[in-house]
């Protein structure tokens, strides 16, 4: 009987994790181009990943599910109230705990060590990526004798959830389909900020 109890129990957010990851799919995320995502962070900061971990949270009614809070260390904050050398914490629906694993679609997989440039909205305490996998960007170092010039350095973005995956349900990792030099994409986020707050 306790047995048959748990199941639905799990069934139940399961069930409640699909139909968010459908929801998201294919009603909540659009389209963000370079200018919204800017204009729609309250944080817009460059750093790397300290770690991840998993928790349970409840949302009103709805039952108990799994989030993931990655930590990030600020190195660069080009808006926002969150200052270099502090800490970011990002917050994702999906995760996994005691051997119980919840995906959300359109989420992104961090790893220690990576180093971002995220766009995010925040409570104060817990910052959301803006529209999802599309709020983050990873820098990518090109393989071969260190000692590169920064100029081969890019920034390439995550994968629009949209877009169809062999698992849709997996969390995205970055590719080629949006990638920026370096410099050239923290100076568009610069003049960016700029026109938007000249604009206010």
């Amino acid at each position: 009987m306790k047995t048959l109890k748990h199941l639905a129990i799990l069934a139940v957010v399961l069930l409640w994790t699909a139909l968010g990851s459908i929801h998201s799919r294919a009603a909540t995320v659009r389209g963000f181009s370079l200018a919204d995502l800017t204009s729609s962070a309250d944080e817009v900061v460059r750093g790397a990943i300290l770690g991840s971990h998993s928790i349970w949270h409840r949302s009103g009614d709805m039952p108990a599910a799994l989030y993931t809070i990655t930590e990030v260390r600020v190195d660069r904050s080009f808006k926002g109230a969150t200052l270099s050398g502090e800490t970011l914490f990002v917050m994702q629906r999906g995760g996994q705990d005691a051997g119980i694993a919840q995906t959300v679609a359109g989420t992104v997989r961090f790893e220690d060590g990576d180093e971002v440039l995220l766009f995010a909205r925040t409570d104060g305490a817990i910052s959301y990526l803006v529209g999802m996998a599309q709020g983050a960007y990873f820098l990518r170092r090109p393989s071969g004798p260190t000692g590169i010039d920064r100029l081969d350095l890019t920034w390439t973005r995550g994968p629009q959830p949209t877009i169809a995956n062999a698992n849709p349900h997996a969390p995205l990792r970055p590719h080629a389909a949006d990638a920026w030099q370096t410099s050239a994409l923290e100076t568009a986020i610069v003049d960016l900020i700029a026109a938007q707050r000249s604009a206010q």
